[in-house]
Parts: C-alpha cells; sequence; structure tokens
C-alpha cells in the first residue's frame, strides 16, 4: 500500500526487517533456482510470503490455469511477445524458465501429470524478490543520487538471475534507476500478475504510452487509454450509501 501511494518511508520500514541487514533475509531468501519456485516439488519455500494455495485431484481445490496456459487450454494470445523476449540477456536463466522458446507459451505452473483445470501449483502473489525490488525503489526514491546501497537489493535479484549487475556508472541518475527497477519488474515476475501495479505506479505519460503501443502491436489501433481509466469507477451502493459524501471519479457520470 505505501509503495502505491509513494510513501517512500514508511514502505522502506515496512520492508528492512523482511530482506533483512544483509538483503538475504532469515524467514524469507532467495531460491538457488528460479525454476524451482513455480515447481510442485518445493512449494512454499523460503522464497515465498504469500501465495494462492492450490491441490490437484482434490475436488476442486486445484488450480486451472496450468491447463489454460496451454494451446490445448486455449492460452488466448497469452505469450511472450518478440519484444518481451528480446528484453533478457543470453544469460539469464529467468529466459528458459518464463515462456516456452517454441511456442512463447509460459512455463511457468505447469503440471502436465495433473488433470486438465485441476492443477497442483500453487501461484505466488508475493515473493522474496519482490521484497527486494520494492525496497530498491523506495531507496532510489529517497535517494537524490544513485549509490551502491540502492543498487545492492537490484542486483541481488540480478545475480540469481546470472545477469550482469548495475552500478553506479550504468545507471548514473535516479530516473535510469527507477526504469531499471521498473525492466526487472517485467523479466523477473512475467505472467505473475504483477504489471499492472507497476504500470500505476509510473509516470501517467509513460504508462500510457506503453499501454497504446500494446493495444497497437496486438492489432487494435484504434484504441487508446484515457486517463481516468487507471482507476475504477466507484460502485454506485457505495455512493448512495454515503448519502453524498462520494463523487463519482471522473469521466464515470
Amino acid at each position: 500500500m505505501y509503495i502505491t501511494l509513494k510513501e517512500w518511508d514508511n514502505a522502506r520500514l515496512q520492508l528492512e526487517p523482511i530482506v533483512g541487514s544483509n538483503l538475504k533475509g532469515t524467514t524469507y531468501q532467495l531460491n538457488a533456482s528460479y525454476a524451482a519456485i513455480f515447481s510442485t516439488a518445493s512449494e512454499m519455500s523460503k522464497e515465498i510470503i504469500f501465495a494462492v494455495r492450490y491441490k490437484a485431484g482434490a475436488n476442486g481445490e486445484g488450480n486451472s490455469f496450468s491447463y489454460e496456459y496451454t494451446n490445448n487450454g486455449d492460452a488466448r494470445n497469452v505469450r511472450a511477445s518478440a519484444a518481451y523476449k528480446a528484453m533478457f540477456e543470453a544469460s539469464d536463466v529467468r529466459k528458459a524458465a518464463t515462456y516456452d522458446a517454441t511456442s512463447s507459451l509460459a512455463a511457468k505452473f505447469l503440471d502436465p501429470s495433473a488433470p486438465q483445470r485441476d492443477a497442483g501449483n500453487d501461484f505466488p502473489v508475493i515473493r522474496f524478490a519482490d521484497a527486494l525490488l520494492l525496497y530498491a525503489e523506495a531507496l532510489n526514491e529517497l535517494s537524490t543520487t544513485p549509490s551502491t546501497a540502492v543498487l545492492a537489493p537490484l542486483n541481488e535479484v540480478r545475480k540469481r538471475a546470472q545477469a550482469a549487475e548495475y552500478t553506479t556508472i550504468t545507471l548514473s541518475t535516479k530516473e535510469t534507476v527507477r526504469n531499471a527497477i521498473y525492466k526487472e519488474r517485467q523479466l523477473e515476475f512475467g505472467f505473475e500478475n504483477q504489471r499492472w501495479y507497476d504500470l500505476l505506479r509510473m509516470d501517467r505519460t509513460q504508462a500510457t504510452t506503453i499501454l497504446n503501443a500494446y493495444l497497437t502491436a496486438t492489432g487494435n489501433p484504434g484504441i487508446t487509454v484515457p486517463d481516468y481509466r487507471f482507476v475504477f469507477p466507484i460502485p454506485q451502493t457505495e455512493i448512495d450509501l454515503s448519502s453524498g459524501k462520494l463523487v463519482q471519479n471522473k469521466n464515470y457520470n
């Protein structure tokens, strides 16, 4: 919540006990293997802070997305785009674990042995890598210029991915660090439903440009995202219950 509200110091105070003084954590820490995060053999590892839990073949306690992400499940364009695939460095181990090189379909959360629409893969909602990158984001926004301490949590994630680490020479301004963190979140959390919340925190013009470019690239050039769509309308029932104290968000009247 503090990150979304851009209350950076409050966010820092919440994150510091989680990431620990050396960014290794105690209760939580990075898995040695990125791919293992999504394996049914290593669920609820120390990387996972919170996950939606599923159990295969247990009277509806399984998930459906493990099947729906495949061609058999009609993946509906839920694929890695050419632009997304080009973002990964050749050495980055997340590339093979995120999407299938042949089909571009998601490679996370797959459980071929499970019944259709009743798989056992958990869905991670918050994991230690997220805490590290949010911590880096908070530190960057609280700093005037990049420093080794600001880049350290970002580089901790990149080291696990076997990607090149950043320095204050390669990232010399606050804006370049901010954009590097956003990019890292794309690479780290592909197909994990994090992107929209990152777009909400971006500069609004930057986020709108990204969304409109996506719509054009996916065959919807006539559709653009107006500014007011970045927030939902307030339900009319809530407005009625407030006796006029709540006013509908702009352009939803």
